[in-house]
């Protein structure tokens, strides 16, 4: 139980610590150039991207390195036997960190002309035998720091096929050139506003776990982190479809009408998929631990599913706020709010969690997400000059009825099926047919919304020719 908990901690360090977004640079610039037949910029762009991408790396790498041996031995009070191969495994760790954010660039390079199929593809692939490699050195009593040297490997290896891909689709890739201070500082602008919203919203997902660690031991975070980790599925699964969306919003960032259409009909759809998760959590979430993980795993960490699935459910509602805000030339509001936003959580996990530890921990969380809602009504203020209130009250009329449908049939059928696989099968089943069928009944979005959004993601990648938005 002590080894995962190191190994949690790790995997945060790579997760979050190399998170910073500014490698989202070219799925900002690619479309919105070639939307508006500007490619003879994007060279430069990119090359900007590049440079920004690979110094903040290398630095953030070099500083999480050169601080491990004080963070180990002094801040999170490691024992001696155990510190030696935390501080490798946050060496792997670094090394995975930049290898990541150049991998990403190429990622969203593929983003940015809609190859969501090539970028899934290889995304798939790696995580597979991630997952794979990682599963069999653990289930053979290898060291948690061998599936680092694994991931290391795997990682690189996917970071050299998303660029070959990549630069075959967007040729200025290949074609770097010297960069000048306008092009550094446009750049640099736009990817400054990212770097410090993902920056301090990592370094909060670092406190929350060095928090538990250092005062309720590494135990306590193995049962924390499961949950958690059960909470950024959700948020993962909602973001990934949100991001098939991102070109569509900066090819229509001179069209109003075009932006707000695909506003609405992701939010509609973020909105209903998060309290959907959310309250299969609730609904289903002892039952799946007790089924995964044990009788007692489920007994200490159900009610911190259901807070977790919660807090994650309301930090994916924002997304569709961050895209638009982003899109719209306006990121310095998701480079200001998270700093409120994290202050306001880690002073809620101090004082929640000394009156009810870990749970107190998560609660201090949802807090935060809480404190993050009034983001919505500012961006939409900005950039379509009124809060949205005609959409958020058609959301009301499509999710409330769908949540009490999901809520009888929990009562009526599946609170009276056996606890086994296949009965937690059949009631997730009947709980979906219970909820989206009556969502839709209501005329929640229509088909054509939905195709106008998601149209880029269904396309072929065989379809060479860019999109190019008609003026």
């Amino acid at each position: 139980v002590d080894e995962y908990g190191y190994y949690s901690l790790v995997l945060a360090v790579i997760g979050f610590g190399f998170t910073t977004g500014i490698s989202r640079t070219p799925a900002k610039y690619i479309p919105e150039k070639r939307a508006s037949s500007q490619t003879a910029e994007l060279a430069a762009l990119l090359s900007a991207a590049i440079f920004i991408t690979l110094a903040v790396a290398i630095v953030e790498g070099a500083a999480i390195a050169f601080a491990s041996p004080f963070l180990v031995s002094q801040f999170l009070g490691v024992p001696d036997a155990a510190a030696e191969r935390l501080k490798y495994a946050i060496y792997l760790a670094c090394a995975i960190g930049v290898v990541t954010m150049l991998s990403h660039l190429f990622q969203s390079s593929l983003q940015g002309v809609h190859r969501f199929r090539t970028f899934s593809t290889i995304t798939i692939a790696a995580a597979f035998l991630l997952n794979l490699g990682s599963v069999v050195l653990a289930v053979n009593d290898f060291p948690y720091t061998d599936i680092f040297v694994w991931n290391l490997a795997v990682i690189v290896i996917a970071a050299a096929a998303f660029f070959v891909f990549a630069k075959a689709e967007v040729p200025e890739l290949s074609k770097l050139r010297t960069i000048d201070k306008t092009t550094l500082q446009k750049v640099g602008a736009f990817a400054a506003s990212i770097f410090v919203y993902q920056s301090i919203t990592s370094i909060f997902y670092i406190f929350e776990r060095s928090y538990i660690l250092r005062n309720y031991g590494p135990e306590a975070l193995t049962y924390y982190t499961i949950p958690l980790m059960l909470g950024f599925y959700l948020h993962g699964l909602i973001l990934a479809v949100s991001q098939v969306t991102i070109p569509k919003f900066n090819e229509r960032v001179l069209d109003r009408a075009g932006l707000l259409a695909i506003y609405q009909t992701l939010t509609k759809l973020v909105v209903s998929g998060s309290l959907f998760l959310a309250l299969i959590y609730y609904l289903q979430g002892s039952e799946l631990l007790e089924l995964w993980v044990g009788h007692d795993f489920a007994v200490r960490s159900s009610w911190l599913l259901v807070i977790d699935g919660a807090a994650f459910a309301l930090i994916a509602v924002l997304i569709p706020a961050w895209i638009l805000s982003e899109s719209a030339r306006r990121p310095g509001i998701n480079a200001s709010s998270p700093v409120v936003t994290s202050l306001i959580g880690m002073a809620a996990i101090i004082l929640l969690g000394s009156i009810y530890q870990i749970e107190g921990v998560a609660s201090g969380r949802l807090v935060g997400g809480i404190a993050a809602l009034p983001i919505i009504v500012i961006v939409e203020r900005l950039v379509f000059e009124r809060i949205q209130w005609k959409l958020w009250l058609s959301i009301a009329v499509g999710v409330v009825p769908a949540s009490l449908a999901m809520f009888l049939v929990d009562t009526l059928i599946v609170s009276n099926l056996g606890k086994s696989w296949f009965g937690f099968l059949i009631s997730t089943a009947l709980l979906t047919l219970g909820y989206w069928p009556t969502l839709l009944l209501t005329g929640y979005t229509t088909r054509s919304e939905m195709i106008s959004a998601f149209a880029s993601a269904a396309a072929s990648d065989q379809d060479a020719e860019p999109v190019v938005a008609m003026r």
